[in-house]
């Protein structure tokens, strides 16, 4: 049994804690440090805040920020995703892990009898959970689960469209999974095997070159999943879900 010094704290002062964190959010700069005065300096400009805001520096690029209003995300600083987390009681910036983003991702070559809401929803619902659409092309947010490889396209309506995310710059191309540091794979990764119905590539980074994928023939490959969710504007479902 640990031995020390104990400190206890009623249910009624807890609270009194909690409350002074109220409109509190954790954020980090995703895959980059940034310094303190450099993230106070860009946050007013970026969330667009009319009031003043408070950071905490925490340990490992973690900080606190007070503030009373919030424009939508996602947000970007640098090239990075700044990643916003709700504030809750005793958070550790030690042992805390950032598993998912809100992240900007492209389907360029999408034909625009396609730009309809609702499809597009059910559509980028097979990607990752759907935030926000903008744009005069297939350009939306959406949730990554980085511990999930990364789509690299999706058949719509029986023809196959690439997919290509937006300030991820480190993408292992036999897994598909995000890779931060660059070239370091989680503990006990084992890249899968590439399969000819989904190869990956340099596309899936926006603002590369894209060279899309070929079969034999020297055509797109169209090789049809038979466990794609279905892409229908009355059905929301999503194997994501």
């Amino acid at each position: 049994m640990t031995q020390g010094p104990v400190v206890k704290i009623s249910d009624p002062y807890r609270s009194m804690l909690h409350k002074r964190w109220d409109n509190t959010l954790i954020v980090m700069l995703w895959g980059r440090n940034i310094g303190y005065r450099t993230l106070c300096n860009r946050l007013p400009n970026l969330w667009r805040l009319k009031e003043s805001v408070r950071v905490v520096d925490l340990a490992n690029n973690f900080y606190f920020v007070k503030f009373q209003t919030l424009t939508d995300g996602p947000w970007i600083v640098m090239g990075h995703y700044l990643t916003v987390e709700p504030w809750r009681p005793q958070f550790n910036p030690s042992t805390h892990k950032v598993t998912s983003i809100v992240a900007w991702i492209q389907i360029p070559d999408l034909s625009c009898e396609y730009y309809d809401r609702c499809l597009l929803q059910v559509v980028c619902n097979e990607i990752g959970r759907l935030e926000a659409l903008r744009g005069r092309y297939a350009r939306v947010a959406l949730e990554i689960d980085l511990s999930k490889p990364l789509q690299s396209q999706i058949l719509v309506d029986d023809k196959w469209y690439l997919i290509s995310y937006e300030n991820i710059p480190d993408i292992c191309f036999e897994c598909g999974l995000v890779l931060i540091p660059k070239a370091a794979h989680p503990e006990g990764h084992s890249p899968a095997p590439v399969v000819s119905r989904q190869p990956r590539g340099e596309w899936m980074i926006a603002g590369r070159k894209r060279r899309p994928p070929r079969t034999g023939d020297g055509h797109q490959n169209k090789e049809t999943n038979t466990n794609k969710g279905s892409i229908n504007a009355l059905n929301f479902g999503s194997r994501f879900d």
